[in-house]
Formats: structure tokens, C-alpha cells, sequence
């Protein structure tokens, strides 16, 4: 029976198409297609609908004549696909919005199209709170975005994002930003991000063109993010926050669990760069993070740097955190090829106090200069160097090259 109401389901699904040329009162045939966006955000559409966008053409939000509030941005509704038809992918190009937002949709699939418009507003945003019934299950995929603030931008209560596969260029801000994005006033020590976040084999260059503060390529405070694949350049802007170690980054990470690996991270030697970065934003202990086989180059802070808190800490009160910002976490960091620039570009700077550093074959060359921080009573170091094998602490695939490892308020320093 349930095999049954399947099939029916799958053959009653429908293929809906949108040409400038066409007509709003046309069925939205591909003889006979719908002309506008707001045709389409008004339709009742199903799961397992598809919307198809003539390509190579730029997408009209709505037909002549019309009155009223103008439409501007595509809204998805659960369960159905948006993608391209024709020669080349279809443009939609908000001129005072997001291009797609998610406003509680789940289920949708975002696939071959250009997104475009002001560096104001994001290509892809969603709301992204519990009130507003947050956005899971979505997929982005394979589509041109070019020309705006963030390329993806998603809320703190979304969950099982996919973004796979895109082209990402020219962003004000971030590539693809897992955010925080309005949340409640919550203490950050019960605040838990969201999950299952996924950004996969994207391209993503000259990010972080206009802000006054640092930007990323993959920007991701989510619980459990898998950042793998992306090849990410010219992330750096050129500008510092706090102490000039909070710059711009490849892939930037705030909670536990994170999986960074296989990247390729290039930040042109633009100054106050790191490959990837960590500041500490939950409490809950017994995390991990895994970051390996990435190749980081063109960096002129550090290769990889984990930092002892997020600077600078307050709540959405304006208060301060609590100090227990730092859980024991175990680190994982193997197989990566750094090279980093300038004179301060450490391949490794780690001052997280608590938990476990696990260092193996990792290779590259990078500066040895070090600032150490003043001492913190209230944070005692606890970290544990529980494994350094063949990496490049002890320098051996690089003869010569002398390698900086900051724990806290001590250093390694270990010589070839």
C-alpha cells in the first residue's frame, strides 16, 4: 500500500515552466510557460514539483501592470526543486531582497541557476528561527552566485543544509555563512547552533570585498559541520578585529565536531589571513574536531589557528560570557600542507587550554615569530599533546624549517 501511494504520488508530481516570453495565464507548460516570479511563489505547488527557469535569460519578478507590493525574491515551497531549462542557467537578480528566501521551507532542492544582484543582501537567506518553523533538508546545487553580501546565509534553528558544488564569487561578506542569524537572547552556555550543515566541493573566491570587519569563505557555527572539498581563495579583506589574530579565514568554526578536510585554502598573502580558524562559542564538553589533509598557502597569521576564547565575549545583554567558555574538546590536525607568509605566519597556533591535540603528518614551512599572550589564571592550561608523528613539528619533510606550536601560555618549540 505504501509502495503504491508512492508511485502515485511521483506521477502526479508536476514540471512548471518560466519564461520572460511567457504568460501568467498560460498552464505553465513548456509550450505555454508562466512569465513571472510572483506566479510562481503564488501557485500551490506540491512535493515533488519542479520549477523550471528558461535559461540563459534574466527571470521577470512580476508581469506588466501589476499592482500592489512588487515581488522580490523567489520563496520555496516544501518538498519542491527550482532549476534551469534550456541553454545556460536562469538569472534571478533580487533588486532589494534575497534572490531565494527561506521562510520555514523544507525539503527544496536549489540547483543550476544564477543568482545576482546589489553586495546589500545575500543570493540565498533564511529566517532560520523556531517561530518561524526553521528550513531543513535543503539543497543547494551546482548554481553561479556572484555579486552579493553572502552566497548561502542560514539561521541558528536550521538544520541539514547541503550546499555542494557551487560557484561562489565576489561576495561583500562571507561565501557561505551557517550563522547565528535571529536567534533569541540566549546565554552561549546552553546555546547549541544548528546541525547537520554541509558545505562540499564549492569554489569560492574574492570574499569579503566591503566590510569593515574580517570575512570567510565558509563561515560555520554550526554543531557537527562537514566543511570538505572546497577549493577557497582570496579570502582575506586586509583587516584585523582584537588583536589582529581574528582576520579574515578560509573556514571559520565555532562549535564542536567540526570535519575540515580536503580543502585548498589559498589567501593570496593578504595580511591578517588564517587557513582555518577556531573560536570557542559553546560549552558542552567531550567534542571533537577533525581537520585534515587540507593544503593552506598564501596565509600571513597562521596556517591553522585555535584560539583560547572568542575575543571581545559578550552576551546578547551586552554582558560578559560566562568564563567557562572553553570544554574539553579533542583536536585532530594531520596530513596538512601549510605555507604561510610574512613574519609572523605560524604554521600551527594553538592556545586552547583544555582537552587533547593530536598533531600527525602534517607538512609545510612558516614563519617562527610568536607573541605570547599574558598569563590567564581563571584559564589554567590543560591541553594534552597526546600524538606528534612524523609531522611538521619535527620539521621532516621540510629540512631546515623550524615550526611554532603555541599551547595557552607555553610554547613548544621543536627543532629539526
Amino acid at each position: 500500500m505504501l509502495m503504491s501511494l508512492g508511485l502515485v504520488a511521483r506521477a502526479s508530481a508536476r514540471t512548471l515552466y518560466v519564461a520572460p516570453s511567457g504568460n501568467d495565464g498560460n498552464p505553465g507548460s513548456l509550450e505555454r510557460p508562466w512569465m513571472s516570479i510572483r506566479r510562481v511563489n503564488g501557485a500551490a505547488l506540491k512535493p515533488g514539483d519542479m520549477v523550471r527557469f528558461q535559461g540563459g535569460k534574466t527571470q521577470v519578478w512580476d508581469p506588466p501592470g501589476t499592482s500592489g507590493q512588487p515581488t522580490t525574491y523567489l520563496a520555496p515551497q516544501s518538498g519542491v526543486t527550482y532549476n534551469s531549462y534550456g541553454t545556460g542557467q536562469a538569472r534571478i537578480s533580487s533588486p532589494s531582497n534575497a534572490d531565494v528566501f527561506f521562510y520555514g521551507n523544507s525539503n527544496v532542492v536549489i540547483e543550476n541557476l544564477e543568482l545576482t544582484g546589489g553586495q546589500d543582501q545575500d543570493a540565498i537567506a533564511s529566517h532560520g528561527t523556531d517561530g518561524a518553523a526553521p528550513s531543513s533538508g535543503v539543497i543547494v546545487y551546482g548554481n553561479t552566485i556572484h555579486d552579493r553580501a553572502n552566497g548561502v546565509h542560514t539561521g541558528f534553528a536550521d538544520s541539514d543544509w547541503t550546499v555542494e558544488r557551487n560557484r561562489i564569487s565576489d561576495m561583500s561578506d562571507n561565501g557561505i555563512f551557517f550563522d547565528r542569524r535571529n536567534r533569541p537572547c540566549v546565554n552561549f552556555q546552553t546555546y547549541d547552533g544548528s546541525r547537520g550543515m554541509k558545505a562540499l566541493y564549492n569554489t569560492i573566491a574574492r570574499v569579503g570585498q566591503n566590510p569593515p570587519y574580517p570575512a570567510h569563505g565558509i563561515y560555520d557555527n554550526s554543531v557537527g559541520g562537514e566543511v570538505v572539498g572546497n577549493a577557497i581563495s582570496a579570502f582575506g579583506n586586509g583587516k584585523p578585529a582584537g588583536d589582529g589574530s581574528l582576520g579574515s579565514s578560509g573556514v571559520s568554526i565555532r562549535f564542536r565536531d567540526s570535519v575540515v578536510a580536503d580543502n585548498v585554502l589559498d589567501g593570496q598573502d593578504v595580511a591578517h589571513t588564517n587557513g582555518i580558524d577556531f573560536f570557542a562559542m559553546d560549552s558542552v564538553a567531550g567534542g571533537s574536531a577533525r581537520w585534515e589533509r587540507n593544503r593552506i598557502s598564501g596565509v600571513s597569521h597562521a596556517g591553522i589557528y585555535v584560539a583560547r576564547e572568542f575575543p571581545g565575549s559578550q552576551d546578547c545583554n551586552g554582558q560578559p560570557r560566562p568564563g567557562a567558555l572553553a570544554p574539553a574538546q579533542a583536536f585532530r590536525i594531520a596530513e596538512n600542507t601549510i605555507a604561510t607568509t610574512g613574519n609572523r605566519g605560524a604554521m600551527i597556533d594553538f592556545e586552547y587550554p583544555n582537552g587533547s591535540l593530536t598533531l600527525s603528518g602534517n607538512v609545510g614551512a612558516g614563519a617562527t615569530r610568536f607573541e605570547q599572550e599574558p598569563p590567564k589564571p581563571s584559564r589554567p592550561n590543560a591541553v594534552r599533546l597526546v600524538q606528534s608523528d612524523g609531522d611538521l613539528l619535527s620539521g621532516a619533510a621540510w629540512p631546515g624549517a623550524r615550526a611554532v606550536l603555541r599551547v595557552a601560555d607555553r610554547v613548544l618549540a621543536l627543532l629539526r
